[in-house]
């Protein structure tokens, strides 16, 4: 298991993004945490994820499937 550092946060355990899940939840630099909406491949490489923030608004991000990002264990 790798490990990622969040500025506000600290050190935890990261997981590659293609191991992410509709339903999901996402820590982000300083606590902000976002849900899976849905995730949708764009191409070999990358990951397209639509994630409802905390306030209830949808934006997308797309992300190389490698990438690790920190999944909450909540």
């Amino acid at each position: 298991m790798a490990s990622i550092r969040l500025q506000g946060v600290g050190w935890g355990a990261g997981t590659p993004a293609q191991e992410i899940i509709p339903g999901d939840k996402l820590m982000w630099n300083y606590g902000y945490i976002s849900d899976v909406v849905s995730v949708i491949p764009k191409g070999k490489t990358l990951l397209t994820f639509s994630l409802r923030s905390e306030d209830g608004v949808i934006r997308d991000r797309v992300m190389g499937r490698t990438r690790l990002v920190a999944r909450c264990s909540t």
